[in-house]
């Protein structure tokens, strides 16, 4: 079992690490848009493989990055600080890190989201 840690830059507030897969920036911080790179230009080549993320709690910001009844992973997402999305994997060869990638862009965004919808 794998634990990973979306990690903001202590230099760059936009730009964002998960150790040994790659890097996500947004383009704006007030943008829903931004950028992956893999850590390595092999790790993102191969063919789609198509996976879902699904709700995995419905107290927390949970979700699980599935295939078929599988789960690959599982993103507790904050939305805000320096650690916000914290992954953890069964099989760290089971995600190509380009899908991780998006999978943490796309759970950091709807814990920001749900976070502000709590604070209205």
């Amino acid at each position: 079992m794998a634990d990973l840690e979306l990690m903001r830059s202590a230099d760059d507030r936009r730009l964002y690490a998960l150790a040994g897969v790659g890097t996500l920036r947004r383009a704006q911080w007030w943008a829903s848009s931004g950028r992956a790179a893999c850590a390595a230009a092999a790790l993102c080549a191969g063919p789609v493989r198509w996976l879902s993320l699904r709700p995995a709690s419905r107290w927390r910001e949970r979700y699980a990055l599935a295939e078929g009844d599988r789960e690959l992973a599982v993103l507790d997402g904050k939305g805000w600080g320096r650690r916000p999305v914290m992954i953890t994997l069964d099989d760290i060869g089971a995600v190509e890190p380009g899908r991780l990638l998006f999978a943490a862009f796309i759970v950091r965004g709807l814990a920001e989201d749900a976070e502000g919808a709590a604070s209205a």
